[in-house]
């Protein structure tokens, strides 16, 4: 039968007895050694797993594990080499070193040692209302300028606003000031993102109301420039009666029934008195191809006008829309110094019946198409030039025959970008348009 000796050490044995012919016996033995060892070595240090962070250049060198067996026999320990890559999802990534512990039976076991960590070396983006350039109200000013946060993304998890800075202008006090706004931001992996917006402001350029009030003579019948400018059915002049253009009951807001336009541009005090000589003056210069920044919800003069009968019906002669038309009105009058030069260049806007020019898109974006055709033969020249009289291109200047159409295409340059006046000369023929930028 089978002995055990001590721990895993068993023994069995045969004994042989001899016997000769008297009786005389002697034993032999053989006596058989062994291990019963059918259990698996146990590793006594295995090297913890570890997360190695972001991006890792070197990983760790390999540890020294360590393990015992049960029978207390010698234990070989073998492998440790890093393994390959495995990406687990995104940007997650493992790899691991295996150990493997072998006792004298043959009896294995492994260890093994789990490296974590994330490959991340892209920026973060903008998913949503990205900071792209802006052009803002011209009433506006450094304290409340337009906001909209964009929205930040990273490849890799979550993105972290380190910073968002507007830096104010140096004249921030003057028309056309450009505001940076900048936002700073980094993901979990220390990658940085800079985003810049640039905000401007332009200057408003209404003329004020004393301006129209001296001026007269630029609007005070229906064939000066302004009011041919004006929608069909809106158009008026120094004589119209206020009353009635804003089609106001009689008494509204203690107006006179004879208040014409011009006694409302020059009559003074504040509340409604104030709002009407504003909201005529800034229809003027409406009409009148200047670069006027709308007050919020109206942007063309018919929903200007809309706004101004609106808040005349209620009596709301002291909120945004008053303050805004102020601010228009009085905030810069570059351009209205040299507006009576300009009427005078283009007081020729009624189209002689045997040349023409049409331009399109009217407003426009980045070209303009001019179609251009005559009832006269001669020499034709067709010139641009800005609000203020200021040659921007000679677009044509060569021959053209009875009845014949050309097409020219212009291309202005940024600086150039804006309201522009056209005019058409053939045989002493003259016709006059305006092209609007749509910015």
């Amino acid at each position: 039968s089978a002995v055990n000796t001590a721990g895993c050490n068993w023994t069995r044995s045969r004994t042989w007895t001899a016997t000769d012919a008297c009786g005389n016996t002697q034993t032999c033995t053989q006596v058989f050694t062994y291990t019963i060892d059918r259990a698996k070595p146990e590793f006594t240090v295995c090297p913890a797993n570890e997360d190695l962070g972001c991006n890792p250049a070197v990983f760790p060198s390999s540890a020294t594990p360590t393990a015992t067996d049960k029978c207390g026999g010698r234990v070989v320990i073998s492998g440790g080499d890093l393994g390959s890559a495995v990406n687990t999802a995104g940007c997650n990534w493992t790899r691991s070193r295996t150990w493997t512990a072998t006792d004298a039976c043959g009896n294995t076991e492994t260890c093994t040692q789990v490296f974590t960590y994330t490959i991340d070396r892209a920026k973060p983006i903008v998913t949503n209302n990205p900071p792209s350039a802006i052009t803002a109200l011209c009433t506006v000013t450094f304290a409340n300028l337009p906001f909209v946060a964009p929205v930040f993304s990273d490849n890799c998890g979550s993105v972290t606003l380190l910073s968002m800075v507007t830096t104010p202008n140096a004249q921030q006090e003057t028309c056309n000031a450009v505001y940076s706004r900048t936002w700073t931001v980094r993901d979990n992996c220390g990658n940085t993102a800079v985003f810049t917006q640039n905000i401007t402001v332009p200057c408003c350029e209404g003329c004020s109301p004393g301006f129209w009030k001296n001026h007269t003579e630029l609007w005070n019948s229906f064939s000066d420039y302004p009011v041919t400018q004006m929608p069909a059915g809106l158009k008026f002049m120094t004589t119209t009666n206020f009353n009635l253009y804003f089609n106001l009951p009689p008494g509204t807001n203690t107006f006179a029934n004879n208040l014409t336009m011009n006694g409302a541009i020059s009559q003074g005090g504040g509340g409604c008195k104030a709002l009407s000589r504003h909201a005529v003056a800034a229809l003027l210069s409406s009409a009148s191809g200047l670069n006027v920044a709308y007050p919020t919800g109206t942007s063309n003069f018919m929903e200007l006008y809309t706004a101004i009968r609106s808040a005349l019906l209620i009596g709301n002669c002291s909120g945004t829309l008053f303050t805004q038309l102020e601010a228009i009105s009085e905030s810069d009058h570059r351009n209205c110094g040299n507006f009576e030069t300009l009427i005078t260049v283009n007081q020729a806007m009624n189209p002689e019946p045997e040349i023409a020019v049409a331009a399109s898109p009217n407003p426009y974006t980045d070209r303009i198409l001019f179609t251009i055709s005559s009832e006269v033969a001669g020499i034709a020249s067709v010139e641009l030039y800005t609000l203020l009289g200021q040659k921007v291109a000679d677009l044509y200047k060569g021959p053209i025959q009875k009845g014949e159409v050309k097409t020219l295409t212009y291309y202005p340059t940024t600086n150039n970008r804006k309201t522009l006046v056209y005019r058409m000369v053939v045989a002493g023929k003259v016709v006059t348009g305006k092209v609007i930028y749509l910015n």
